[in-house]
């Protein structure tokens, strides 16, 4: 009787612990960058990591320029922005530390044109946009059965922002076999208690 109890415990426990790290999802807060009113990254090919996460502007897909605005600027929460291009269009790549399963984010742009969402397992979707300057009054929520670790955001638009992100990693295979073994336990203690 008590192997059994704590053979269950055990079970128990694993289970709980690989489905907490399921519902585990992670938030990106753009940090304001005051006392300065905003952070110049560069042109082109420009990045900077937040949380593990990296966020970069592309020279293959415009000569605009990168920033972090804040709200002494905007008077609106910090943003990261892509904006000022003469050529191609305004883009922010983000990069996740892991797979993800899912995201969501905060966007906005300028003048109010759509907004492409590219990740990198193939999926593509466009959405509208409210001209909101540096307001991200606009929201999307992505998941997707397959895998994947970037989304490339693109508008025509002259400006485009973004920011409070967030992503659900997909869980590593050693979660799936804690899960799969406290389950398969849970089973035996089952089983043991009804052939008695």
């Amino acid at each position: 009787m008590r192997r059994n109890l704590g053979l269950a415990a055990v079970a128990l426990l694993c289970c709980l612990a690989a489905t907490q790290s399921f519902a585990n999802s992670i938030t990106v807060t753009i940090p304001d960058p005051a006392p300065q009113e905003y952070i110049y990254f560069g042109t082109g090919d420009a990045s900077v990591t937040y949380s593990n996460v990296t966020f970069a502007t592309q020279a293959a897909s415009s000569d605009g320029n990168f920033y972090n605005i804040g709200s002494l600027f905007s008077g609106d929460p910090a943003v990261l922005s892509s904006q000022q291009q003469t050529t191609g269009v305004a883009n922010i790549l983000i990069t996740f530390p892991t797979l993800v399963s899912s995201f969501s984010l905060d966007y906005g742009t300028f003048g109010g044109s759509a907004v492409t969402f590219a990740l990198d397992n193939g999926s593509t979707f466009t959405f509208g946009s409210t001209g909101s300057y540096y307001a991200t009054v606009d929201s999307v929520s992505l998941s997707s059965a397959a895998a994947f670790d970037a989304v490339q955001i693109t508008s025509p638009d002259f400006v485009l922002n973004i920011n409070d992100l967030t992503y659900t990693p997909v869980p590593e295979p050693g979660t799936l076999v804690m899960l799969g073994s406290g389950l398969m336990a849970l089973a035996g203690v089952v089983r043991r208690k009804l052939t008695k």
